[in-house]
Protein backbone atom coordinates (compact mmCIF):
# COMPACT_ATOMS: atom_id res chain seq x y z
CA UNK A 1 0.00 0.00 0.00
CA UNK A 2 1.18 3.37 -0.87
CA UNK A 3 -0.05 6.63 0.68
CA UNK A 4 1.09 10.42 0.73
CA UNK A 5 -0.45 13.51 2.72
CA UNK A 6 -0.73 16.77 0.68
CA UNK A 7 -1.51 18.32 4.41
CA UNK A 8 1.27 17.60 6.90
CA UNK A 9 -1.44 16.07 9.79
CA UNK A 10 -4.41 15.64 7.38
CA UNK A 11 -5.68 12.69 5.54
CA UNK A 12 -3.65 10.99 3.26
CA UNK A 13 -4.71 9.87 -0.52
CA UNK A 14 -4.28 5.78 -1.16
CA UNK A 15 -2.37 5.62 -4.81
CA UNK A 16 -1.18 3.11 -6.80
CA UNK A 17 2.15 4.64 -7.61
CA UNK A 18 4.38 7.76 -6.05
CA UNK A 19 6.78 9.87 -7.45
CA UNK A 20 9.54 11.01 -6.27
CA UNK A 21 10.97 14.41 -6.64
CA UNK A 22 14.23 16.37 -4.48
CA UNK A 23 12.13 16.44 -1.42
CA UNK A 24 10.77 12.41 -0.87
CA UNK A 25 7.65 11.61 -2.35
CA UNK A 26 5.60 14.76 -4.41
CA UNK A 27 3.51 16.69 -3.00
CA UNK A 28 3.79 15.10 0.60
CA UNK A 29 3.36 17.12 3.47
CA UNK A 30 4.41 19.88 1.11
CA UNK A 31 1.65 22.01 2.90
CA UNK A 32 0.94 22.77 6.71
CA UNK A 33 -1.08 24.65 8.81
CA UNK A 34 0.20 27.49 11.01
CA UNK A 35 -0.85 29.87 13.73
CA UNK A 36 -0.21 33.19 13.02
CA UNK A 37 3.08 33.40 14.24
CA UNK A 38 4.38 30.57 11.74
CA UNK A 39 4.05 27.80 14.10
CA UNK A 40 2.98 24.47 12.51
CA UNK A 41 -0.22 22.54 13.64
CA UNK A 42 -0.93 19.15 14.24
CA UNK A 43 -3.48 16.37 15.25
CA UNK A 44 -1.71 16.61 18.67
CA UNK A 45 -3.26 20.43 19.65
CA UNK A 46 -5.86 19.53 16.98
CA UNK A 47 -7.65 16.15 16.61
CA UNK A 48 -9.99 17.31 14.01
CA UNK A 49 -7.09 18.10 11.14
CA UNK A 50 -7.68 14.49 11.10
CA UNK A 51 -10.99 14.77 9.41
CA UNK A 52 -9.94 16.99 6.82
CA UNK A 53 -9.27 15.79 3.54
CA UNK A 54 -7.39 16.91 0.82
CA UNK A 55 -6.43 15.85 -2.86
CA UNK A 56 -4.29 17.15 -5.51
CA UNK A 57 -5.83 17.52 -8.77
CA UNK A 58 -3.00 17.60 -11.58
CA UNK A 59 -3.45 20.23 -14.63
CA UNK A 60 -1.58 19.94 -17.92
CA UNK A 61 1.12 21.95 -16.22
CA UNK A 62 2.37 21.83 -12.81
CA UNK A 63 1.62 26.08 -12.30
CA UNK A 64 -2.16 24.63 -13.04
CA UNK A 65 -2.17 22.17 -9.89
CA UNK A 66 -5.35 22.94 -7.82
CA UNK A 67 -5.59 21.29 -4.38
CA UNK A 68 -9.12 20.18 -3.28
CA UNK A 69 -10.33 19.98 0.10
CA UNK A 70 -12.98 18.64 1.98
CA UNK A 71 -14.82 18.34 5.92
CA UNK A 72 -17.74 17.74 7.50
CA UNK A 73 -20.17 20.24 7.41
CA UNK A 74 -18.17 22.46 5.08
CA UNK A 75 -18.43 23.54 1.43
CA UNK A 76 -15.46 21.94 -0.61
CA UNK A 77 -12.91 24.03 -1.68
CA UNK A 78 -10.61 24.53 -4.56
CA UNK A 79 -7.17 26.05 -3.86
CA UNK A 80 -5.22 27.44 -6.97
CA UNK A 81 -1.96 26.30 -5.09
CA UNK A 82 0.73 29.06 -5.58
CA UNK A 83 4.26 27.83 -6.21
CA UNK A 84 6.04 31.07 -6.44
CA UNK A 85 6.01 34.66 -4.69
CA UNK A 86 6.74 36.23 -1.41
CA UNK A 87 7.73 34.24 1.29
CA UNK A 88 7.52 34.13 5.09
CA UNK A 89 9.41 31.90 7.93
CA UNK A 90 7.54 28.96 9.40
CA UNK A 91 8.65 26.83 12.04
CA UNK A 92 8.50 23.00 12.23
CA UNK A 93 9.49 21.32 14.98
CA UNK A 94 12.91 22.89 15.49
CA UNK A 95 13.66 23.75 11.57
CA UNK A 96 12.71 27.20 10.11
CA UNK A 97 12.35 27.64 6.91
CA UNK A 98 10.75 29.33 3.86
CA UNK A 99 6.94 28.54 2.80
CA UNK A 100 4.64 30.34 0.44
CA UNK A 101 1.01 31.48 1.87
CA UNK A 102 -1.58 30.11 -0.17
CA UNK A 103 -4.33 33.33 0.56
CA UNK A 104 -7.18 34.38 2.45
CA UNK A 105 -10.13 31.96 0.98
CA UNK A 106 -8.12 28.75 2.59
CA UNK A 107 -7.16 30.57 5.16
CA UNK A 108 -10.62 31.24 6.68
CA UNK A 109 -11.97 27.49 5.69
CA UNK A 110 -9.64 26.26 7.94
CA UNK A 111 -9.79 28.67 10.85
CA UNK A 112 -13.54 28.55 10.93
CA UNK A 113 -13.32 24.34 10.89
CA UNK A 114 -10.72 24.19 13.72
CA UNK A 115 -12.34 27.28 15.20
CA UNK A 116 -8.59 29.22 15.39
CA UNK A 117 -8.62 32.14 14.23
CA UNK A 118 -5.52 33.46 12.27
CA UNK A 119 -4.80 30.29 10.71
CA UNK A 120 -2.85 30.03 7.57
CA UNK A 121 -1.94 27.39 5.21
CA UNK A 122 1.78 27.43 3.66
CA UNK A 123 3.29 25.66 0.76
CA UNK A 124 7.02 24.44 0.74
CA UNK A 125 8.50 25.45 -2.55
CA UNK A 126 11.28 23.35 -3.80
CA UNK A 127 14.00 26.29 -3.38
CA UNK A 128 13.45 26.44 0.14
CA UNK A 129 16.34 24.43 2.49
CA UNK A 130 15.25 22.04 5.05
CA UNK A 131 17.90 19.06 5.21
CA UNK A 132 17.10 15.61 7.69
CA UNK A 133 19.08 14.76 10.45
CA UNK A 134 23.02 14.09 8.81
CA UNK A 135 23.48 11.82 12.21
CA UNK A 136 21.15 9.13 10.34
CA UNK A 137 22.50 9.46 6.87
CA UNK A 138 24.61 6.80 5.33
CA UNK A 139 27.30 9.28 3.10
CA UNK A 140 28.71 6.49 1.67
CA UNK A 141 25.49 5.46 0.23
CA UNK A 142 23.70 9.45 -0.80
CA UNK A 143 26.74 11.83 -1.84
CA UNK A 144 24.13 14.47 -0.73
CA UNK A 145 21.88 15.13 3.08
CA UNK A 146 18.67 14.38 1.38
CA UNK A 147 15.48 17.27 1.66
CA UNK A 148 12.31 17.37 3.07
CA UNK A 149 9.42 19.36 3.08
CA UNK A 150 6.72 19.28 6.09
CA UNK A 151 7.33 15.51 7.07
CA UNK A 152 8.89 14.98 11.03
CA UNK A 153 12.19 13.73 10.10
CA UNK A 154 12.13 12.10 6.95
CA UNK A 155 10.68 11.92 3.70
CA UNK A 156 9.14 8.98 3.62
CA UNK A 157 7.68 6.42 6.62
CA UNK A 158 7.45 2.76 6.26
CA UNK A 159 5.27 0.13 8.06
CA UNK A 160 4.51 -3.45 8.27
CA UNK A 161 1.12 -5.60 8.36
CA UNK A 162 3.29 -8.44 10.16
CA UNK A 163 4.27 -5.72 13.09
CA UNK A 164 0.28 -3.70 12.96
CA UNK A 165 -1.13 -7.21 13.65
CA UNK A 166 1.75 -8.20 16.26
CA UNK A 167 0.74 -4.76 18.09
CA UNK A 168 -3.18 -5.39 18.08
CA UNK A 169 -2.70 -8.61 19.51
CA UNK A 170 -1.54 -7.13 22.74
CA UNK A 171 -3.86 -3.95 22.63
CA UNK A 172 -7.66 -4.18 23.82
CA UNK A 173 -8.60 -1.66 21.20
CA UNK A 174 -7.29 -2.63 17.95
CA UNK A 175 -5.22 0.36 15.58
CA UNK A 176 -6.13 1.04 11.73
CA UNK A 177 -2.84 1.59 9.52
CA UNK A 178 -3.30 5.15 8.98
CA UNK A 179 -3.01 5.95 12.68
CA UNK A 180 0.99 5.40 12.12
CA UNK A 181 0.66 8.12 9.01
CA UNK A 182 2.93 5.45 6.32
CA UNK A 183 3.83 6.20 2.91
CA UNK A 184 4.69 2.44 2.45
CA UNK A 185 2.90 -0.46 3.50
CA UNK A 186 4.88 -3.54 3.66
CA UNK A 187 3.55 -7.26 4.01
CA UNK A 188 6.23 -8.33 6.30
CA UNK A 189 6.94 -12.54 7.27
CA UNK A 190 8.08 -11.34 10.51
CA UNK A 191 6.71 -8.69 12.99
CA UNK A 192 9.42 -5.80 13.52
CA UNK A 193 12.07 -7.03 11.07
CA UNK A 194 11.88 -4.16 9.10
CA UNK A 195 13.30 -2.50 12.62
CA UNK A 196 16.72 -4.56 10.77
CA UNK A 197 16.60 -3.67 7.20
CA UNK A 198 19.25 -1.48 6.06
CA UNK A 199 18.31 -0.88 2.43
CA UNK A 200 15.31 -1.82 0.61
CA UNK A 201 13.92 -1.49 -3.24
CA UNK A 202 10.43 -0.67 -4.53
CA UNK A 203 10.63 -1.70 -8.57
CA UNK A 204 13.85 -0.14 -9.65
CA UNK A 205 14.36 2.36 -6.87
CA UNK A 206 16.82 1.80 -3.99
CA UNK A 207 15.82 3.16 -0.68
CA UNK A 208 18.18 3.41 2.41
CA UNK A 209 16.72 2.58 6.01
CA UNK A 210 17.99 5.71 8.61
CA UNK A 211 16.19 4.91 11.44
CA UNK A 212 13.15 4.02 13.45
CA UNK A 213 10.32 6.35 13.65
CA UNK A 214 9.67 7.44 17.21
CA UNK A 215 5.99 7.78 16.97
CA UNK A 216 5.57 4.28 16.07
Amino acid sequence: ELLYYPIKSCKGVATQSLTLDEKGVLWDRRFMIVDPDGNFLTQRQRPKMALIAPKIVSGKNLSDTVLHIEAPGMEPLDVAVQMSGATRRVRVWSDHCDAIDQGERVAEWLSHFLGVQGLRLVYMPSESDRKVDATWVDTRAASVVPQLSFQDEFPLLLTSTASLADLNARLQERLPMHRFRPNVVVTASEPWEEDSWKRIRIGTQDFQVCKPCSRC
